[in-house]
């Protein structure tokens, strides 16, 4: 689970990448509407993101939670 939160007035943009460092292989790109935050997103079985190398999140202005049980 992921749960995204900001107080910006505009849209904010989360993007999470299979690496080390803020790039290469992109696994997910989020934009959060103020009216919409938080926004919480789940990964529900069988489609748990996976990462091989590791996982960065660039959070933008934004407060990022990522959650994981039993995967």
């Amino acid at each position: 689970m992921i749960i995204v939160s900001h107080d910006e007035s505009t849209s904010q943009t989360v993007t999470l990448y299979d690496s080390l460092t803020a790039s290469g292989s992109t696994m997910a790109v989020f934009k959060v509407a103020p009216e919409a935050s938080p926004q919480q997103i789940i990964y529900p079985a069988p489609y748990f993101m996976r990462f091989n190398t590791g996982l960065t999140v660039e959070p933008g202005n934004c407060t990022v939670l990522i959650t994981s049980v039993g995967n």
